[in-house]
């Protein structure tokens, strides 16, 4: 079974690709900014299998960030307001009265902020390897001598 692709327009009006699965409650797995795209996780067999389950009590819905994937490229904000927004406009689409959210790696501060914002719409709140804030990334040691290495000698 191949996912349903649709478009849900933000308040911005950046149109964002919207890819869903299955039914029940849904869960809405948020995009890392990093060039991911939901029709991407469906050639990956594992992926595919882990998500084909989940479709079997929930709604699956996977969205494009602004500037990647399916989504509108030509966004000029990638601010976390605005990726907030398209969280809401997808959220929103779904007509359901709480989704479970699962952020991994630099999802995490959209997912956050969503759930500090409308804590009555989320059921439950899947962090995985990720952070509040985007300069909690380079305050380890290691990451800051990384950060300097690529300003130096990139």
């Amino acid at each position: 079974m191949e996912p349903k692709i649709r478009y849900v327009t933000s308040a911005d009006g950046v149109r964002i690709a919207l890819h869903t699965l299955g039914r029940g409650r849904p869960c809405v797995i948020v995009p890392t900014m990093w060039l991911t795209s939901g029709a991407v996780y469906w050639h990956v067999p594992e992926t595919r299998a882990n998500l084909s389950r989940l479709a079997e009590r929930h709604l699956i819905a996977q969205y494009d960030s602004r500037g990647y994937g399916l989504s509108d490229h030509d966004a000029g904000d990638y601010s976390l307001d605005a990726r907030l927004s398209d969280l809401v406009a997808v959220v929103e689409s779904l007509g359901a009265q709480q989704v479970d959210l699962v952020a991994i790696a630099q999802a995490g501060a959209t997912a956050i902020s969503y759930a500090a914002t409308y804590p009555d719409r989320v059921s439950r709140l899947i962090l995985a390897d990720t952070l509040a804030r985007g300069r909690d990334i380079v305050r380890p040691p290691r990451q800051r001598a990384l950060r300097h290495l690529l300003e130096f000698a990139w």
